[in-house]
């Protein structure tokens, strides 16, 4: 989505060649979307959200893609129709897999896809069917394990002229990159800013390997924080309920502390995201309102004669219809107070 902001706004300065990685490359049994994974499209939800894209959660009762490749391959079958092409199909891609909670490694799927965005149908297919752009994709797995070794330094991924940026970057990163790439490593400096030697450029790369390694292992910190909170409260209604009320009160304590600081990590990691309250209250506003995921739930748990755990869904889903029916009446007010105040 940014690189391809960047395309736009430079035009024919420098062409954008895509490489494949499938995170999947073989096809995995039909799965839910597991806590980590969920934990994953959240935020990768959050930084598509930033970039104009909007995200649902994949629903709870839904398979998840088999594989990665397919949607990978799909991709290149696309390019050979042209760029525009393959920009207007990669981003269906993510609005169909992000917003609409397609599975993407449908075969017949992407090529509906593929006729959404104008692409002809028929060369699409055959170039589908054909493989080659399945062994494409392969291929640029391997190169990108030989360069950079099995432990790859992560994806995105952008190379120009042997300087590497890994990781989701702001736009203006990207954009700075590629111009002092294309203009012999200065363009894009402020004023007086010395020239950047090989050296430097190492380091800086090595610098910028470490943050995202430090980004990601907070995440995973923030994740198993999150998971914490809940597990200490859980066994701390078991104490009680077992008549051990110091020790349940020593656990839901250490629920609180946990949760405390998964909130303060959350605000860390995704604090432009989560800053303004105005963005904060109409988000919250509109994801509780889609209980689409949770009745389906309900409705199976029902099914299978759960009915302690339909309650408890029922019970979950209508609190949060109440705490999005008091955001709304407050922020209602408080909007509205504070336009008057203005004029």
């Amino acid at each position: 989505m940014r690189l391809h902001q960047v395309q736009q706004r430079l035009g024919e300065r420098f062409t954008l060649s895509p490489r494949a990685y499938p995170l999947f490359p073989s096809d995995r049994p039909a799965r839910l979307l597991s806590p980590h994974g969920m934990l994953s499209r959240l935020r990768a939800g959050l930084q598509a959200e930033r970039d104009g894209l909007a995200c649902r959660a994949w629903p709870e009762t839904q398979p998840t893609p088999r594989s990665s490749l397919p949607a990978l391959a799909a991709a290149k079958c696309a390019r050979l129709q042209g760029a525009d092409a393959f920009q207007r199909f990669d981003l269906a891609l993510y609005r169909a897999y992000f917003a609409q909670c397609r599975d993407i490694s449908d075969q017949e799927t992407l090529v509906q896809i593929a006729e959404e965005v104008g692409l002809e149908r028929a060369p699409f297919l055959a170039a589908l069917e054909s493989g080659a752009p399945q062994a494409q994709v392969l291929a640029d797995y391997e190169d990108y394990r030989r360069r950079y070794g099995p432990a790859s330094p992560g994806i995105p991924l952008l190379e120009v002229d042997g300087r590497v940026v890994v990781g989701s970057a702001a736009t203006e990163v990207y954009e700075r990159v590629i111009l002092e790439g294309l203009q012999g490593g200065a363009a894009g400096e402020p004023p007086g800013r010395p020239e950047v030697s090989p050296q430097e450029q190492a380091v800086e790369t090595s610098v910028s390997t470490e943050f995202v390694d430090f980004q990601q292992r907070l995440e995973f910190l923030w994740e198993e924080t999150t998971w914490k909170a809940a597990a200490y409260q859980a066994r701390a209604r078991v104490a009680q309920r077992q008549g051990y009320a110091e020790i349940g009160e020593v656990l839901a304590q250490a629920a609180r502390l946990e949760g405390r600081y998964a909130s303060v990590l959350a605000e860390m990691l995704f604090a432009d995201y989560i800053k303004d309250t105005s963005y904060n209250v109409e988000r919250t506003i509109e994801r509780e309102a889609d209980t689409s995921a949770q009745s389906q739930l309900i409705a199976l748990a029902a099914q299978m004669g759960l009915d302690p755990v339909a309650q408890l869904l029922d019970q979950l889903v209508a609190h949060r219809l109440a705490t999005a029916g008091r955001l709304r009446d407050l922020w209602a007010t408080t909007a509205s107070g504070q336009h008057h105040g203005d004029e």
